[in-house]
């Protein structure tokens, strides 16, 4: 499935019929309940320059 949005950020999508967790090497995990999810790139700011985070 090809996904996009306005920001250029998406890159995946999931959707969960239970809860579930999403598990990072340095970050731990994050629960999300039921639903349909947009997975995104982080970007950091710094001044007028914007860069995607390469966690």
């Amino acid at each position: 499935m090809n996904v996009s949005d306005a920001d250029g950020l998406a890159i995946g999508v999931f959707s969960a019929s239970a809860p579930v967790y999403l598990l990072h090497p340095e970050h731990g995990g994050s629960g999300c309940a039921p639903g349909t999810y947009v997975v995104r790139r982080q970007r950091e700011h710094e001044g007028r320059r914007a860069r995607l985070v390469a966690d």
